[in-house]
């Protein structure tokens, strides 16, 4: 369980900084901040990192991460992933390298800008929208199977509902070929996405 994610975030953030790296937070971290609040084991980073940075975002890491340089390196070719252990808290980070797909740039030009501590850097967390969106893809990655990742959408739409932007919602999801998802979704939580 992440006892605390607001000291780990700054962590990651002051990382990426020193690292020229361009990031987002998402999974259950931004669904929580978005919706309602769910333990959970573990952060997922979205990142642009590639063969030319991860040196440096392993330096800027330090010593308080368990990190396999291999596998971050296969990871950064591949465009897969690859973890790191905070050693103190025992918090998995899990780093998904950020390609050309729809998905991955709508998160990183809609990222959300969040002041955890004055001194530090901001902190980029997935906007709601782009949370939402996220869920269904993995819950349509599962083959219907994790079903957390839909109580974590209606946990966001119960939340945001009047703040969402739901003809960005609904566009998006048409391009993802998430449509049918998003608007079970909606009616679930009593919305359409024409507003």
């Amino acid at each position: 369980m992440v006892t605390d994610a607001n000291a780990l975030l700054v962590q990651l953030a002051r990382a990426f900084e020193a690292a020229d790296i361009r990031y987002v937070v998402g999974g259950s971290i931004a669904s929580s901040r978005h919706g309602e609040y769910r333990a959970t084991n573990d952060i997922d980073v979205l990142a642009e990192v590639g063969p030319a940075s991860i040196a440096a975002l392993v330096a800027a890491l330090g010593d308080d991460f368990h990190l396999d340089r291999e596998a971050a390196d296969l990871a950064v070719r591949s465009g897969g992933t690859f973890t790191a252990i905070h050693l103190k808290e025992f918090v998995k980070i899990d780093f998904f390298v950020a390609t050309e797909a729809k998905l991955h740039r709508l998160q990183l030009e809609r990222r959300e800008s969040v002041a955890i501590d004055a001194s530090a850097p901001p902190v980029y967390i997935t906007s709601a929208e782009d949370t939402i969106l996220v869920k269904l893809e993995w819950f349509r990655r599962s083959g219907g199977v994790l079903e957390r990742q839909l109580r974590d959408v209606a946990g966001v739409l119960k939340v945001r509902r009047r703040e969402l932007d739901l003809e960005y919602l609904g566009h998006a999801a048409t391009l993802l070929g998430l449509r049918d998802l998003l608007a079970r979704a909606l009616e679930d939580a009593g919305l359409d996405a024409t507003g």
